[in-house]
């Protein structure tokens, strides 16, 4: 709805992609941050149960490609390093399970 009233607006259709997908984004990190706020919290108060634990799998793996992305842009160099660390600690990636 926001891209086809945008786009009756005049805005270019580059720069009403690139916008909607910013705010999405965006959308998603401030809401990962309230919920890791809110489990730090909650794990101290209500201490770490099998409910507490299985939320942040997903939404670590989210920051994880998020922080991909980000050193992508950064940098050739860093992504590679830290692509090549998280490879080296998965069993398919790397058999012999010793990591360097």
């Amino acid at each position: 709805m926001s891209y086809r009233i945008f786009n009756e607006l005049g805005v270019p259709k580059e720069t009403n992609a690139f916008g909607l997908a910013v705010q999405g984004t965006g959308s998603a990190v401030v809401l990962n941050m309230i919920f890791w706020f809110a489990l730090v919290i909650s794990i101290p108060l209500r201490g770490f149960t099998r409910p507490t634990a299985s939320p942040p799998s997903p939404a670590s793996f989210y920051w994880r490609v998020f922080g991909t992305i980000l050193l992508i842009t950064r940098g050739q160099r860093h992504a590679a390093n830290w692509l090549r660390w998280i490879a080296l600690r998965i069993p398919a990636v790397n058999p012999t399970g010793s990591v360097p």
